[in-house]
């Protein structure tokens, strides 16, 4: 028998079990981020950096991205 997932649900409780731990991490003197690390500028990209933000934020969590150019070698953004 198939079971039906709900996976807006999930999605959920996660987001507010995270927004729990977010509340925890502050009133202990931390101040959590999410760092992404684009390099180029693909519209898809930024769409999903987009979406990522507003759900971070939503959940009380700071963002920082850091953009690079397209040509940046994989040397160079490791130092």
């Amino acid at each position: 028998m198939a079971q039906i997932v709900d996976g807006n649900k999930i999605a959920d409780k996660i987001l507010t079990d995270l927004a729990d731990r977010i509340t925890k991490f502050y009133k202990a003197g931390f101040l959590p981020k999410l760092f992404v690390i684009r390099a180029g500028d693909d519209p898809a990209s930024s769409s999903y950096i987009k979406i990522k933000q507003k759900k971070a934020a939503a959940i009380g969590l700071a963002v920082e991205v850091i953009n690079y150019p397209s040509d940046i070698s994989q040397h160079e953004l490791q130092n």
